[in-house]
């Protein structure tokens, strides 16, 4: 029986932590279970995992490091809208990504932002993100046929580069990057971005192209490279009066709709439009909405109501959680691209009232 690295980095954590809860799969382990799991895994399976464990120390100093400097270099994918706190957990078989994850590695960093559909075009503001579970190793060379991952946003991050008329090399998943054409496939090559929205901008902090010693033309689709950005960025109106106010106005509002959207209740009534439902327009929905809450709320930490920016961003992760209940307008990505703290507010305000409406019936989506 192969076990997961994940089930073997949770007997470790039960074991050193005498926590038996670490997850709701392990709710009834104990720490004598976890080191029979432990004993009968292979000394090169425990070496990798003492090799990743001893990472990890390593890796929050880089990060430390990193995300102290005005501008830093890291490669970017347009995968999702992800915010700060924000957690993904997934399985890619991408063969591009698998590798991707795989080289990077547990504990490293890289920039995702979004695609605008509408405009076809990238957002140039996302979030650094940091990878907590990687199910590959990097001395195995071969490429991974499928790959878990969990990866957590840290901070806002936003692509230098002039406000008009951008482009840069970054990850993007197209048809064109599939030899037979048929689906989807990551690939790296050049983007549009979309024009930067007043105050919101940045200049290089100084005249040298950090990766100019590269040829990127001449790099092949399934080759990453970095990109520099922007990851200590302030809004100026984040001590604006107004801005305060409407914090307050919002709060309640955000309670509201974690009672409608937390009870089962709710979606009994066939008008609250849901993705999460088992089958569209039944009653029936695949997961628990309170216990995905908690989950999202747990991850965020408390809220920061003496902060605009930080509670937009908040307040969207609350409304738009991972995995996605589908009773929200998708503001993540606008909220990211918003040029003020002000300007996010009124969309997180627009965004839970209109989902409230949802969860009500009286308005679906």
């Amino acid at each position: 029986m192969r076990i997961s690295l994940f089930a073997t980095l949770s007997c470790f954590f039960i074991i050193v932590t005498g926590v038996s809860s670490f997850s709701p799969f392990y709710s009834d382990w104990s720490c004598r279970d976890g080191a029979k799991v432990l004993a009968s895994i292979s000394d090169d399976s425990m070496s990798e995992l003492y090799r990743r464990i001893d990472n990890l120390s390593a890796f929050q100093k880089m990060q430390d490091s990193l995300l102290s400097k005005k501008q830093i270099m890291l490669p970017v994918l347009a995968l999702d809208a992800l915010l700060p706190n924000q957690r993904l957990e997934a399985t890619t078989s991408d063969p591009t990504f698998s590798r991707f994850l795989r080289d990077v590695g547990l504990g490293g960093l890289f920039v995702m932002t979004s695609v605008n559909h509408s405009k076809r075009m990238v957002r140039r503001n996302g979030v650094v993100v940091k990878i907590e579970l990687v199910d590959a190793a990097k001395t195995n060379e071969r490429t991974p046929t499928a790959v878990d991952f969990s990866i957590k946003g840290i901070c806002r991050a936003r692509l230098v580069g002039p406000s008009k008329g951008f482009k840069a090399r970054v990850g993007r998943w197209r048809r064109a990057y599939d030899p037979d054409g048929e689906e989807s496939v990551l690939g790296w090559g050049q983007e549009r971005f979309i024009d930067a929205l007043e105050n919101a901008t940045s200049v290089p902090t100084s005249d040298k192209d950090e990766g100019s010693h590269v040829d990127l033309s001449t790099m092949p689709a399934t080759e990453w490279s970095l990109n520099q950005v922007d990851c200590v960025i302030q809004d100026d109106d984040c001590n604006d009066v107004n801005a305060m106010e409407r914090v307050q106005r919002i709060i309640p509002l955000l309670g509201k709709f974690e009672s409608l959207a937390s009870d089962v209740k709710t979606y009994e009534n066939t008008d609250v439009v849901a993705t999460c439902r088992i089958l569209k327009g039944q009653p029936g929905i695949s997961v628990d909405p309170a216990a995905l809450l908690r989950s999202v709320r747990n991850d965020l930490g408390e809220m920061p109501c003496k902060h605009p920016t930080d509670f937009s961003f908040w307040g969207a992760a609350l409304v738009n959680p991972l995995p996605p209940l589908g009773v929200s307008p998708e503001i993540r990505g606008r909220i990211l691209e918003a040029p003020n703290a002000l300007n996010r507010l009124i969309l997180l305000e627009w965004g839970v009232k209109r989902a409230i409406r949802n969860l009500e019936g009286t308005d679906p989506l």
